[in-house]
């Protein structure tokens, strides 16, 4: 009797056992969005290997949704030992990873999708198809809203999550396939609650890739269907740049852009992976509202309502004109959106040329002329990320002529120019913090002249009568300072648009008057009194109150 009960006990504790080892996979740890994230799609490395990528990017998708954080290690090179056969292909069986992959065919033709939707509903990580008239394999990563997607590792192809229909072969043309056997996982879709993320007001939308660009409508304000792209906003006055941010009941989002009152909008109610966005007069529907959703460090998704689909910049690349759509969320730096209000750029609008900053503070100059170009060049700003130069002929009204990404660059050349002519420059800095991007105000403006004309310009500044630049003052008494500027060509007038000016970098020490260079001595200490001429070129004098 005993011996039985030992028997049972035996039998049952082999039957946990197996029935264990083939329980399905881990339970849920990724997302949709997690398994298209960039890096997770390969190319292939040589011309008859598409089997091998396909199945590779196929296990690093099972392994992400597994828990394997080291996925991004299975690539073509770690896997081909041992799923590979040279000469033959890729094996029907194998396992790598722990993830056993199997093989079967496809009934062929039009009853391929139907099997295939199948296969995708029980193994979101994907299937390879495999068609051997090409012969050629790609992933199906999955079937959503009616169109089969994949990733395809020709190089001819478009990179990441595409429609089969950019990808080299067709899911009817397709005769066998591959798929993971071990072990079974899910995945879900990313949390899309509508929360209240931003405040209501108007804002500029700039993006990820470089935050000078952001949200713009083309073309004439008056016409619908203006398509949505980006624009270079830093600085602009203009109202074409600024998106009213309405949250509307629920905590969904209507975007306006303020400058025609239309607001933004999934053209034709498209459900898939590159639908177009562009404006259009509030209708209320789901294909005009927005989730707003925390992408961390101040940036944000911004997903629509009606497909899930985000907010993206198409070709990845920041400039004038790039347009936007909407496409699968991968959580890339195209897809991510930081809103800067306003009020938070009100100094570079109507006034932004009213008030310079200190001439010390980036001592712009003329570095070098020709006769169709101008060389300007400036000291770096503390903390700049980037500048932005305005320019014009003469004294015309200045122009923002190039946006510069990137704090340590400090001279850029205007090209193109007309010889003998007088050109107007300013230059301000772009500090980019967490919640906002900071326009300074502008340099005080130099005007430089190019060679092959009857004009010159300056070639040094000259202190008369101060011996070596050094001044010594007593507490409350003023000095005069006597200067002038040298041409470079004595043959070449220099035609004015101002004098000499000064700036005195302690004016609680020792001031100065901006265009009669007489100094008062306010309190013990010393400080630096610049003498600049209107191309920039300055000398200095170095004064001590007692």
């Amino acid at each position: 009797m005993l011996i039985q009960i030992r028997k049972k006990i035996l039998l049952f504790l082999l039957l946990w056992i197996c029935i264990s080892v083939y329980i399905p996979g881990k339970s849920l740890a990724a997302t949709i969005d997690e398994l298209n994230q960039p890096g997770m799609f390969l190319k292939q490395q040589t011309s008859y290997t598409c089997t091998l990528v396909s199945a590779v990017m196929m296990v690093r998708r099972a392994a992400l949704a597994d828990g394997d954080s080291g996925w991004r290690n299975i690539t073509e090179n770690s896997m081909r030992g041992t799923a590979w056969v040279e000469g033959g292909g890729l094996s029907h069986e194998f396992t790598y990873a722990g993830i056993s992959v199997g093989y079967g065919e496809l009934p062929g033709g039009s009853s391929n999708a139907g099997r295939l939707i199948q296969l995708l509903n029980s193994h979101p990580e994907g299937i390879v198809i495999y068609d051997r008239g090409r012969p050629h394999a790609i992933l199906i990563t999955d079937y959503t809203d009616g169109t089969f997607y994949c990733a395809d590792p020709a190089g001819s192809t478009p990179d990441g999550r595409i429609p089969v229909s950019d990808a080299r072969i067709s899911v009817s043309s397709a005769e066998s396939y591959w798929y993971v056997v071990y072990p079974r996982v899910s995945v879900t879709a990313p949390d899309l609650t509508p929360t209240r993320t931003i405040a209501d007001g108007e804002y500029h939308i700039v993006t990820r890739l470089n935050s000078a660009y952001g949200l713009s409508a083309s073309g004439d304000k008056m016409k619908g269907g203006r398509n949505i792209q980006l624009s270079d906003q830093t600085g602009k006055a203009d109202t074409s740049t600024i998106v009213q941010v309405t949250c509307l009941s629920g905590g969904y989002y209507k975007l306006t852009m303020k400058n025609s009152g239309k607001v933004l909008h999934a053209q034709d109610a498209g459900r898939n992976s590159g639908t177009n966005v562009q404006e259009y007069k509030d209708t209320g529907r789901d294909s005009q509202r927005w989730i707003i959703r925390e992408a961390g460090n101040g940036w944000y998704y911004i997903i629509s309502k009606l497909n899930g689909l985000y907010l993206d910049v198409s070709g990845d690349k920041a400039a004038n004109g790039q347009n936007v759509w909407l496409y699968s969320g991968v959580e890339s730096s195209a897809q991510k959106w930081r809103f800067i209000k306003r009020k938070q750029e009100k100094q570079s609008t109507a006034s932004f040329f009213e008030s310079a900053s200190p001439f010390n503070r980036l001592q712009l100059r003329a570095s070098r002329v020709t006769k169709d170009s101008i060389t300007i060049k400036w000291k770096k700003a503390a903390g700049a990320t980037g500048y932005i130069i305005y320019s014009s002929h003469g004294e015309k009204k200045l122009q923002k002529v190039k946006t510069i990404s990137g704090g340590n660059t400090t001279s850029w050349t205007r090209k193109d120019l007309i010889p003998g002519r007088y050109y107007k420059f300013c230059v301000a800095a772009v500090t980019e913090g967490k919640d906002i991007v900071k326009i300074s105000a502008p340099s005080p403006a130099v005007y430089i002249a190019t060679s092959g004309g009857r004009v010159g310009n300056e070639k040094s500044v000259k202190v008369l009568n101060i011996k070596k630049r050094n001044l010594n003052l007593k507490r409350k008494t003023s000095f005069s300072i006597e200067a002038r500027s040298l041409p470079a060509d004595t043959r070449l007038p220099v035609k004015r648009y101002r004098e000499l000016q000064y700036e005195s970098t302690r004016p609680d020490i020792a001031s100065v008057g901006k265009t009669s260079g007489i100094i008062t001595a306010k309190k013990a200490g010393s400080c630096i009194i610049y003498v600049y001429a209107q191309n920039g070129i300055f000398t200095t004098i170095r004064v001590t109150v007692k």
